[in-house]
């Protein structure tokens, strides 16, 4: 469909639409904030919570998708690449677990990083310490082999687990992740449920991640009918590009042709209407929402609202460096996982979990975020929307007030 055809009208009402349908506010992302008149200070630079970890047990994978970064050449370059987390490494960072759950602090844990877990030789063993603690423990997967008996029972024991599929079309999914089938998948997902069925337990909540991409936008709505008819919740993510990469057989949807990205928002919008007819969780990542509704208001002929001229403070609405903090498999700490191999704050081999995350280059980091002199991970970023620096301010004393923790005494975690 041309320009002309569409109009810039039908366009802006698109963008409403999506807007409405996936957009979240500051003010939805805060409850009411409690009482602190017993507390100290709010410090904008410190962090106030230290149970919200991502723990790389390995970097190591069976795939090797065509958009990933470990694709790329001289990835393998990179320090804590195509590594397994060293003994002692893994029961430091579980230490620290235990020690939060001493106190009564209810862990939030997800066992994977750069790589697939479930590739990592003993892996069930590894986990199984994670899992004997209280919390939401979560796991990320590609699904990609057969797993055993043993593995699907162990994999029922998780809070959640976010697996990733990018399309149903066999001969797409073959060129971008080379080694997956769809079979596999399907039945992984269907074996794991009549374990946790059997066992007379919860099954895992299932969560469908998709990266969208040039090469799966056309055929998007039939993926989003595959994981409603599992019962999978779906969440779309941007194509992730710290640096441009030469040669990357594939782009963000956004940069598609005009005709072929407003099909890719009609189909969002209708899945968003299968996956609420269904009573199942359906999210755009804030970052791709951002570009997508950029895109339609430029159909549109309406202006955008970050211009890079204006005297506002942008920003990443990010909370992660506040809140959750990644230990990669070579014992390297990051703000995030976005971060992981470019910005670490520290290292496990040195300094305790709480040493690092209250030291002065994870307070560096966060003051760029407040200030809006973005690091390359943060500007780069797919996992949080653009918005004021005041804005995020706001955000981050809302989360300290509501999580009733006192600055003063993170300190003395671990």
């Amino acid at each position: 469909m041309s320009h002309a055809t569409w109009g810039p009208k039908p366009a802006l009402l698109l963008k409403s639409r999506l807007l409405s349908l996936f957009a979240t506010t500051a003010e939805d992302q805060q409850e009411q904030p409690q009482d602190s008149a017993q507390r100290s200070a709010f410090d904008p630079l410190a962090m106030f919570c230290e149970n919200d970890l991502m723990i790389e047990l390995t970097s190591t994978c069976n795939l090797r998708c065509v958009y990933c970064p470990k694709s790329q050449p001289g990835d393998k370059l990179l320090p804590g690449r195509d590594q397994d987390m060293p003994e002692l490494i893994r029961q430091r960072a579980l230490a620290h677990c235990r020690w939060l759950a001493d106190q009564g602090i209810e862990l939030k844990l997800i066992l994977s990083g750069t790589g697939e877990t479930t590739s990592l030789k003993g892996w069930m063993d590894r986990v199984q310490p994670f899992l004997e603690l209280p919390g939401v423990i979560s796991i990320v997967s590609n699904f990609a082999r057969r797993f055993s008996e043993a593995e699907l029972a162990t994999l029922s024991r998780f809070t959640t687990i976010m697996i990733s599929l990018d399309t149903v079309d066999r001969g797409v999914l073959k060129d971008l992740r080379r080694k997956m089938e769809l079979e596999i998948f399907t039945l992984n997902v269907v074996r794991l449920r009549s374990v946790s069925l059997a066992a007379g337990t919860r099954s895992p909540y299932l969560h469908l991640n998709c990266t969208a991409t040039s090469r799966v936008a056309q055929k998007f709505y039939d993926l989003a009918c595959y994981a409603a008819t599992l019962d999978l919740s779906l969440g779309v993510s941007s194509l992730y590009e710290l640096s441009p990469i030469p040669g990357l057989p594939v782009a963000c949807v956004t940069d598609l042709p005009e005709a072929e990205f407003l099909d890719f928002c009609r189909q969002l919008e209708k899945a968003h209407g299968l996956f609420k007819h269904k009573n199942l969780a359906f999210d755009v990542q804030p970052d791709l929402l951002d570009r997508l509704v950029k895109r339609l208001s430029r159909i549109g002929d309406e202006q955008t609202n970050w211009d890079s001229g204006s005297q506002r403070r942008w920003t990443r609405l990010c909370t992660q460096p506040w809140q959750r903090c990644t230990v990669g498999a070579d014992g390297l700490v990051f703000p995030c996982c976005v971060t992981m191999r470019q910005e670490g704050i520290g290292s496990l081999k040195d300094q305790s979990l709480t040493e690092i995350l209250s030291g002065e280059k994870a307070r560096e980091f966060r003051r760029g975020l407040l200030s809006g002199e973005l690091s390359k991970s943060c500007v780069g970023c797919s996992m949080a929307r653009p918005g004021e620096v005041t804005e995020l301010r706001s955000i981050i004393e809302g989360l300290w007030q509501e999580s009733g923790l006192d600055q003063q005494h993170v300190g003395v975690l671990g």
